[in-house]
């Protein structure tokens, strides 16, 4: 990928970024028969760190995470705590009661 143009990332990019798309429906279906919710939600997310992590390894810098002030892991954790439990929460629950 080094030797390519900005255009080609930029379109493998969105190759990649519509296949993950399409296939982000087939998850909730494969594990819904052994997973609760919250564990689905989980391991979606921990999946998707391993590939972020994966692929910006470089500039990714966890000595700044860990030397954030209690202040910030405050907000931090107030928004992780919103979107997963509330945001993700309900909407994946709705969609179940919904698909049945």
């Amino acid at each position: 990928l080094h030797n390519r143009s900005g255009k080609d990332k930029g379109l493998i990019a969105i190759i990649l970024l519509t296949m993950f798309y399409g296939l982000l429906p087939l998850f909730p279906r494969y594990l819904n028969e052994s997973f609760e919710l919250f564990q689905q939600i989980y391991l979606r997310m921990f999946v998707g760190f391993i590939i972020l992590a994966l692929l910006f390894h470089k500039q990714i810098n966890f000595n700044k995470l860990l030397r954030l002030p209690f202040k910030e892991f405050r907000w931090i954790f107030f928004r992780a705590f919103s979107y997963y439990v509330l945001g993700v929460g309900l909407y994946r629950s709705e969609e179940r009661r919904v698909g049945k």
